[in-house]
């Protein structure tokens, strides 16, 4: 469970603007002060992050630790019960139920 959040955690951190693989390849493929990245550096707290379903992984490690990060937590699954009150539920297109502004 635990690389499985690892991994996602990595994969959630790249899609920020600053894209940290493609500022690694630019820095070892391009010479010179070019290859640093210029973009502005993003916060996690303006994050949102939805889950569609609500697992075990998710319920116990990644939707916490990304709350503990200040990220935005929105939970879609008619099933779970929301114990946290850091989490938003909300349901997908197409089901009846609240929706995430």
């Amino acid at each position: 469970m635990q690389s499985v959040v690892e991994l996602t955690l990595g994969l959630l951190v790249d899609l920020f603007p600053r894209a940290v693989s493609r500022a690694a390849a630019g820095r070892l493929f391009t010479a010179g002060p070019d290859a640093r990245d210029q973009g502005s550096a993003a916060s996690s707290a303006a994050a949102r992050w939805a889950s569609i379903g609500y697992g075990r992984i998710s319920r116990r490690a990644l939707a916490p630790l990304l709350a503990a990060l200040g990220v935005t937590v929105l939970v879609s699954d008619p099933y779970a019960q929301l114990d946290d009150q850091r989490f938003i539920k909300f349901a997908a297109r197409g089901s009846s139920g609240p929706r995430p502004d």
